[in-house]
């Protein structure tokens, strides 16, 4: 059975300019058949905040290793 995944409130450090979410599985990462690991696509969207003045647009994967059951953003 696949993993289900969450993601915990943001955290925001306005200081530094960061913002951190953690992702979580309730299931520890494992090698899927073919070789895959769990792995998340994702990407910033501004709402009432403006990437051009607000924050940094960013995108990526963040993959999860054997074993894992969180990974940061």
């Amino acid at each position: 059975m696949p993993s289900t995944i969450h993601v915990d409130d943001v955290v925001i450090d306005e200081q530094q300019g960061q913002v951190e979410f953690t992702v979580r599985l309730d299931t520890p990462a494992v090698v899927a058949p073919g070789g895959a690991l769990p792995s998340v696509r994702y990407a910033l969207q501004g709402g009432t905040a403006s990437s051009s003045t607000d924050f940094r647009y960013a995108e990526g994967f963040l993959a999860f290793a054997h074993g894992e059951t969180q990974a940061r953003i």
